[in-house]
């Protein structure tokens, strides 16, 4: 006859029998929930990787090692003595490296940094950091990414940083200097070919500005958004003519345009 078991059955009461082979799904739920506690059956905290080992878990885990030793071998008082020096010393190195990792970002603040993440449409995030937050050995970075917009990001996803008050101050006359350029025709060279169009908004984020251009390319009408430095020349309306080819030169004059040569007889 199978055995019923008990729906108040938990894998952690002590009683076992033979027969029960198998838990209930209630039993599996409850180990489940004890094993994500925070804390044993006797008080110690459940330390989760990242988080720091204070003294009184140390303390705890030392208390339970003096209760449960072999009375006839008996660890040396030395021994736990040598214990709490070492812990001693390594909380200390610990406390210092989490306080140098805070003073490290703290002075990220106020500067543009550029982060090994990308957002939903793979642009690369980038902006000024505005505030620091530690919790336990991690520490995050609040950035704005873009106006109005701020993100926390880990210190450790920073990949360069901009602490150049000449850079910053560059990047704000940009800005206002590309809003300027609304309506109006622009020609862009970067290097590669040279487009005009005109200029419809301007964009800021991390790393840099960008204008939003209206160009015309294989008879159909597209937008395109260029960094601000391409820009080469800015005028009211019309076109650029050969500006666009400067490299295609017409032919020194024509056959009206030649020097008379007088013959020497």
């Amino acid at each position: 006859m199978p055995t019923a078991i008990n729906s108040n059955y938990s894998p952690y009461a002590g009683k076992t029998k033979t027969d029960d082979k198998k838990e209930d799904e209630k039993g599996i739920i409850e180990r489940s929930n004890e094993a994500t506690e925070t804390k044993t059956e006797r008080g110690t905290r459940i330390v989760k990787k990242g988080q720091d080992l204070d003294k009184n878990a140390f303390f705890k885990i030392l208390a339970a090692e003096l209760a449960n030793q072999d009375p006839t071998n008996a660890k040396d008082g030395t021994e736990y003595v040598s214990q709490l020096a070492q812990f001693s010393s390594l909380e200390q190195m610990a406390n210092l490296n989490s306080m140098m990792k805070l003073t490290g970002a703290s002075s990220f603040i106020g500067k543009v940094v550029l982060l090994r993440r990308f957002d939903e449409q793979g642009n690369q995030y980038a902006g000024i950091v505005r505030n620091v937050i530690k919790n336990g050995d991690e520490v995050k970075l609040s950035i704005e990414y873009e106006p109005g917009k701020v993100g926390e990001f880990l210190m450790e996803d920073v990949l360069n940083i901009t602490d150049d008050i000449n850079e910053n101050s560059k990047y704000n006359n940009d800005l206002l200097n590309a809003v300027s350029l609304i309506g109006k025709n622009v020609l862009m060279d970067d290097g590669k070919e040279k487009l005009s169009g005109v200029v419809k908004g301007v964009v800021r984020n991390g790393l840099g500005v960008s204008i939003k251009v209206t160009i015309t390319k294989d008879g159909k009408e597209q937008d395109i958004y260029v960094p601000f430095e391409y820009v080469t020349n800015v005028q009211e309306d019309g076109d650029f003519g050969d500006i666009e080819n400067p490299d295609e030169k017409p032919s020194e004059g024509g056959e009206e345009n030649k020097p008379e040569v007088e013959e020497k007889k």
